[in-house]
């Protein structure tokens, strides 16, 4: 058996120990802070957060837009203050609504940072994909073509 050398460590914690998730969380903390400022939920897991709301018939999509990349600079700003980076390139956008409701334009825009984010017909969280009417068929295709 042979040891690496060891390394003294000024911030953070080495990837892969007990306690990394746990720290992250309790450093990441303020994003919720920032979230409900802004009036939206949040949810967070290890380095995932997913920013939402609910969105009355009556919103138009530009006060929607305007709140949540108001929200979304907030977070990289205070990210950038925190040694940490928005991915920006990661970010996706989706809206849910039923089968019978009228499909959302596409040509919806986000613009989080430098990027611009589409609409997404399907997202991954966690390993499970969301479409936007909640069929799950995405999902079960990927599990049947796992599972053959």
């Amino acid at each position: 058996m042979t040891t690496s050398e060891g390394k003294c460590l000024n911030c953070g914690v080495p990837q892969g120990s007990v306690l990394g998730p746990r720290k992250y969380c309790l450093y990441s903390k303020p994003i919720g802070a920032i979230c409900s400022r802004h009036n939206f939920l949040y949810h967070c897991y290890a380095d995932d957060t997913l920013v939402y709301m609910a969105v009355i018939p009556k919103t138009t999509w530009s006060d929607v837009a305007k709140k949540l990349e108001a929200c979304l600079a907030d977070i990289s700003t205070w990210m950038s203050a925190n040694m940490l980076k928005l991915s920006e390139e990661k970010t996706e956008l989706i809206i849910f609504n039923t089968k019978h409701q009228v499909r959302m334009n596409r040509e919806l825009r986000l613009q989080v940072g430098n990027n611009t984010v589409s609409v997404a017909s399907s997202v991954k969280n966690l390993g499970v994909y969301f479409d936007t009417s909640l069929t799950m068929e995405r999902q079960v295709n990927a599990i049947s073509k796992a599972c053959y």
